[in-house]
């Protein structure tokens, strides 16, 4: 970024995560598009970082849609032209209601799988309990005692302790019920007799909350020029995935 012009430049290589049978298996792959035009008729851009999506929705197909949105529209600066894009992503026809619900809902169910092979892979005293009585006490305790913890962690901007209590008494039963058919086809189903799923939906979705590793991060740099700049300018914005 200099008195004359600004330069965006990213790598082009992604990396994707999925859950296969209760492990984490990341591909990489490169060839990936970081850079867009923000307008076909001025000079502004946008890159992309993080995160190449935003609730499951590539930032290539909105800013793609946008551009067609704005047309010939300029704005005085950047932080202008960032502050529309901002505006047609929010209101844009992909992000409906359903569609965002379904996402929360996958997203907290998800965590609850990981959560689930944990307690039975990793923590000794689950694994080699003496009794299924002795099994079911030591994950109740561990679930409870997470949910304390996560009870004492502080709430993130944007959220208030009421945001959480109507989600898990919106959408507790249906991440109840998606950790549980997940865990009747696992090999450990014979394992998790006396299981909780109410609580362990209900850590669940406070993780989704007050753990920031289970909220998606991405960000977007929008930069170039405003009707009014003289100089380059680039306005940064970096988001955490919320739900709202």
């Amino acid at each position: 970024m200099n008195s004359n012009a600004i330069v965006l430049a990213a790598d082009s290589a992604m990396t994707m995560t999925r859950w296969e049978g209760g492990k984490e298996v990341k591909r990489y792959h490169n060839g990936a598009n970081k850079i867009f035009q923000l307008s076909e008729y001025e000079p502004v851009g946008l890159m992309i970082y993080n995160d190449a999506n935003v609730q499951g929705v590539p930032w290539e197909l909105l800013v793609k849609e946008y551009r067609k949105h704005i047309g010939s529209t300029s704005f005085q600066n950047i932080k202008l032209y960032a502050e529309d894009f901002f505006r047609f992503v929010q209101s844009f026809s992909v992000f409906t209601v359903d569609y965002k619900e379904k996402n929360f809902i996958n997203s907290c169910s998800s965590i609850g799988k990981i959560f689930f092979r944990y307690i039975f892979i990793q923590n000794d005293a689950v694994k080699f309990a003496e009794s299924q009585d002795q099994k079911n006490l030591e994950l109740d305790k561990i679930i409870r005692n997470e949910i304390s913890v996560l009870d004492s962690a502080e709430i993130p901007a944007g959220f208030i302790d009421q945001d959480i209590d109507e989600a898990i008494a919106k959408y507790g039963d249906s991440v109840a019920n998606n950790i549980r058919d997940y865990a009747s086809g696992d090999e450990l189903a014979l394992n998790f007799i006396g299981l909780d799923f109410d609580l362990l939906a209900q850590f669940s979705i406070k993780s989704l909350y007050k753990k920031r590793t289970f909220m998606d991060s991405t960000g977007i740099v929008v930069a170039g020029y405003g009707e009014d700049d003289f100089f380059s300018e680039f306005y940064r914005v970096y988001l955490v995935r919320k739900y709202t």
